[in-house]
């Protein structure tokens, strides 16, 4: 048995400027929440996985995008046990839409968030249905990031 689990921390990363801190910005917030001790609980079970520390969409280091998303699969199948999504540019991402149904295949959770949607409601307009079916929960609105990391942490962050 493992010892944490892992959270893989999905959402669009190629439609941002190579120069715009944003794709790695939320992600470095998702990993101090998620190893913030809980009262009564130093070890929270949780680790992140953040794409952004192991492939810089800017640099180009990788020979062909089909070595990112082999990896970054693999990663989801092998290690990683529960999906973080930013559902922010959703539908510029394929990449995003893809780790999303690897995941829903694989019966992993799937916990989203989506600040720039104000209420549950409007979420339709925003999301394909398929992405909406596939995704067990939904956080939206003002800080709908931290809800999504509270509730990982509540419900998956004991080993």
């Amino acid at each position: 048995m493992k010892e944490k689990k892992e959270v893989y921390l999905s959402g669009a990363m190629g439609c941002y400027a190579p120069d715009d801190p944003y794709p790695e910005k939320w992600r470095e917030e998702v990993e101090k929440l998620i190893n913030v001790p809980v009262i009564g609980d130093c070890q929270p079970g949780l680790e992140c996985f953040n794409p952004t520390k192991f492939y810089n969409y800017g640099a180009r280091k990788e020979k062909t995008q089909r070595e990112i998303m082999l990896y970054e699969f693999q990663r989801i199948e092998n290690e990683s046990d529960i999906l973080l999504v930013n559902l922010k540019d959703l539908n510029k991402s394929i990449g995003t839409s893809d780790e999303i149904l690897l995941a829903w295949r694989l019966n992993k959770p799937i916990i989203g968030f989506y600040e720039e949607c104000p209420l549950e409601e409007e979420l339709p307009d925003r999301i394909h249905p398929f992405k909406l079916c596939q995704i067990s929960r939904i956080e939206c609105g003002a800080g709908a990031l931290k809800r999504a990391v509270d509730y990982v942490r509540e419900y998956y962050g004991k080993v």
